[in-house]
Order: C-alpha cells, then sequence, then structure tokens
C-alpha cells in the first residue's frame, strides 16, 4: 500500500507556557503515521527541550532536532498509530515557561514504518539548500522532510517535493516548513529560502514504508531461501512469494515442512 499524507492541524503560537495544546482531526478513517513540528526558542535557557509529544494515547519519539540559532530549537517527532477520529495533540517542556512555541502535527496513510532517518545543522555562514539523501524504499514509500530556519524568508521545497505545513512566529524569526516527496530506493530532499545566505537552520528527514516493508532499525531482509531447504531462521518475516516456497524464509520453510508430516501421524 502506497504511504500518502493524509492531513495537517496547527497549534498556533502559545507564550510563557510548561505545555501546549491542540486538535488534529484526520482526514483518513484509519491513519497510520503522524509527525509533530515544534519550533520554539528560550534564550534564556539553552537547555531548554521538549519532554514528551502525545497523539491521543500515543507517546511519540524524537526523530531528529537541533538548536541552530541562539535560542532556537526545532524537533520532528514520529509514531505509528491505531487511533481514528480527532485527536488532542499535547507538547511538553522539560523546563517550564517555553517562552515562544507553536507547532504543527500531520497525519499519513498506508505508513507504519520509519525505515530511514537523517539529520543536518548548518550555523550562519551554512549553505542554503541543506540537502539529505535517504534510502530503504520504493515508489510506495514517502519521504518527509522537516526544515526550520532562523529567517524572515519563505522557504522554498526543491522540485519534486509538496509542501504540507509551514508556519512562522509573530516576530518572523523562527520559520518551519514541511514537504513530502514519493519514495524511492535513494531519495534527496532539500530546500532553499532568499538571502541573507547565512540564517542558521535545522534540517531532518524520515523515510516511510508500508508496515509489511520492514521495521525501524532492521538491515535489509535477507535473500528468500532456496525450495526445498528449511535452515531455521527465527524472528525474520517471511517474503512475498506466493504459494511458491522458494519465496518464503527458511524458519517459515521450516514450519510448513513439520506440519505437512504431522498431517501423516495419526492419533490413537
Amino acid at each position: 500500500m502506497a504511504v500518502a499524507f493524509d492531513a495537517v492541524a496547527y497549534s498556533g503560537e502559545f507564550t510563557n507556557v510548561t505545555s501546549f495544546s491542540w486538535t488534529h482531526t484526520p482526514v483518513s478513517s484509519a491513519p497510520s503515521y503522524v509527525t509533530v513540528h515544534v519550533a520554539f526558542v528560550d534564550v534564556s535557557d539553552p537547555a531548554q527541550r521538549i519532554s514528551s509529544v502525545t497523539y491521543g494515547s500515543t507517546s511519540l519519539v524524537l526523530s531528529s532536532g537541533e538548536t541552530y540559532s541562539e535560542g532556537i530549537r526545532s524537533e520532528m517527532w514520529r509514531a505509528a498509530i491505531s487511533v481514528a477520529g480527532p485527536q488532542t495533540v499535547i507538547v511538553t517542556f522539560n523546563q517550564a515557561h517555553a517562552p515562544v512555541a507553536e507547532g504543527a502535527s500531520l497525519t499519513y496513510d498506508g505508513g507504519g514504518v520509519a525505515v530511514d532517518t537523517d539529520s543536518n545543522e548548518g550555523a550562519s555562514g551554512g549553505q542554503t539548500n541543506p540537502d539529505l539523501t535517504l534510502t530503504g524504499s520504493d515508489s510506495d514509500g514517502l519521504c518527509i522532510a522537516h526544515v526550520g530556519v532562523d529567517t524572515q524568508f519563505v522557504i522554498t521545497p526543491d522540485a519534486g517535493q509538496t509542501e504540507r505545513a509551514t508556519f512562522i512566529n509573530t516576530g518572523g524569526s523562527r520559520r518551519v516548513s514541511v514537504s513530502t516527496k514519493a519514495g524511492a530506493a535513494s531519495v534527496t530532499v532539500g530546500s532553499t529560502w532568499a538571502t541573507p545566505p547565512d540564517d542558521p537552520w535545522f534540517h531532518g528527514a524520515i523515510l516511510l514504508v508500508d508496515a509489511a516493508e520492514g521495521i525501524v532499525g532492521m538491515p535489509a531482509l535477507p535473500t528468500p531461501s532456496p525450495a526445498g531447504t528449511s535452515v531455521p531462521f527465527p524472528g525474520v518475516p517471511f517474503a512475498p512469494g506466493g504459494e511458491d516456497q522458494g519465496g518464503m524464509y527458511p524458519w517459515y520453510k521450516s514450519a510448513l515442512d513439520i506440519s505437512s508430516r504431522l498431517k501423516n501421524v495419526r492419533v490413537i
């Protein structure tokens, strides 16, 4: 099943908060994945971090984040979900009173697994096209790119990317853009913005696939066993192979061998 963007919701801007929340209403009746993107500033305390993000009853994990300018930080959180209907998104900080904070949540259909993540960061004087290349997908996958820039200028995603969310604080110095791009064996995402070219930035991305195609941190699935072999290989799901036993992984073939032999045993 192809992974596809579903819906976006914004928090609006909050000031002097320990936590903040908003409601996300998916379009899909059964969204399978969520990402939450937050930018905040605390010049007085650079140790300010987000301690947790929840979507309904689901706890998200930090995908990437960076303090890319004095007191300005941007983070991307993610999780597979199995809840339907409107949900409350709650962002909580590790210390009280983040002076200014804002976020957005995005849901997706068909994607339950992140097969690759990457991030980079550029201080003042850095490039304005922070490309990232992720691998491990096909055309059914979806790459999600998050860019945070200390700039007043519009962020423009590279060709082939579709911007799904963007927000900027009232003062006009913290801009975030979230875009998606169809997956591939190797997919590159990036963005540009207007001068000055030395604006500090942070860029993070994840590559989603259908849950049946892999799990986070799992290496590439091994080659299916030749027909007639039955070497135990626990813990790895069998590959798509239809009824052809040569398309099954060894441990699964072993189970079939045992099962077929038991059919010939009579219990008396």
